[in-house]
C-alpha cells in the first residue's frame, strides 16, 4: 500500500498540483492538512473521477483534514473524543484493509507559554491518550500528518539557536515522545520491505504491527512517505 501525507496549505490553490501528483504517483492513500475548505466547498467529485474516495472535516479559511483512498474508508472518526462541530477540525480517522489510519494537524502553537502553545501540549495530550486509551500498539496503525514539531536537531537548520522556541521546546518533545513511545516505528528504521521517509514536522508513524498489513495489502511493496 503506498500511503502519503501532505500539507497541502490550501486545497483550492493546490489542487491542480494535487491532480497532477495523484494521476502521476497513483497512492493508495493520502492524508491532506490545513484544506482550509468547508466540507460543503470539497471537491469530493472531481477527485472521484480521479479514482479517489474522500472522507473529509473542514472549515473555511484555517486547518481542515481529509484523507483519500482507492477504496472507500471504514468506521471514519471526526476529531478527538469529547469533541463537537464547534471543535478546530485536526484530527480525521477511519479504516482501510485492517488498517486504522489517522490524520492529524496539530496546532502551531505561536509561541511558547502563550495560550495557544498551552492548547496545543493539552491537544497532544489528548491524542496521546486517544492511542493509550483506544487503541492497542498491536493493532495495525498509521499515523499521518502535520505535528509542527522538529524532532531532533539534524530536523533544524539552528538547532542551539532554536531550542526552547516553538516547535522546538522541551515540551513539544516530550509530548512527540510520549505518542512515538505508544508503539510507533521512527524515521529512517528498515523493517522487511518497509521504509518509512521524510520524518520532520510532516510525519508519518507506523506501528510495528502494520509493517506485514500494509506489504500483504494489493500485493504490493510498502511505501510510506511525506509530500513537500
Amino acid at each position: 500500500m503506498k500511503i502519503a501525507s501532505w500539507n497541502v496549505n490550501s486545497l483550492r490553490m493546490r489542487f491542480p498540483q494535487l491532480m497532477e501528483w495523484l494521476k502521476a504517483a497513483h497512492p493508495d492513500v493520502v492524508c491532506l492538512q490545513e484544506t482550509k475548505v468547508t466540507d460543503e466547498e470539497f471537491p469530493a467529485w472531481e477527485l472521484s473521477v480521479a479514482g479517489y474516495e474522500s472522507a473529509f472535516w473542514g472549515e473555511a479559511a484555517y486547518n481542515g483534514v481529509a484523507i483519500l483512498s482507492r477504496e472507500p474508508l471504514a468506521d471514519v472518526k471526526l476529531g478527538l473524543p469529547g469533541e463537537d462541530e464547534s471543535a478546530q477540525r485536526r484530527l480525521i480517522s477511519g479504516r482501510l484493509g485492517g488498517i486504522t489510519i489517522i490524520d492529524v494537524y496539530v496546532p502551531n502553537g505561536q509561541s511558547v507559554g502563550s495560550d495557544k502553545y498551552l492548547y496545543k501540549l493539552e491537544w497532544l495530550d489528548r491524542l496521546a491518550r486517544q492511542l493509550e486509551e483506544r487503541h492497542d500498539p498491536a493493532e495495525p496503525l498509521v499515523l499521518c500528518g502535520d505535528f509542527n514539531i522538529a524532532p531532533e536537531d539534524r530536523d533544524v537548520y539552528d538547532p542551539e539557536g532554536m531550542r526552547g522556541s516553538i516547535m522546538f521546546s522541551d515540551e513539544e518533545h516530550q509530548a512527540l515522545r510520549r505518542i512515538l513511545d505508544w508503539g510507533f516505528v521512527e524515521e529512517g528504521r528498515r523493517l522487511g520491505d518497509f521504509r518509512l521517509l521524510a520524518m520532520d514536522m510532516d510525519s508519518t508513524l507506523i506501528s510495528i504491527e502494520c509493517i506485514d498489513e500494509i506489504a500483504d495489502f494489493a500485493g504490493r511493496k510498502a511505501e510510506v512517505a511525506a509530500v513537500t
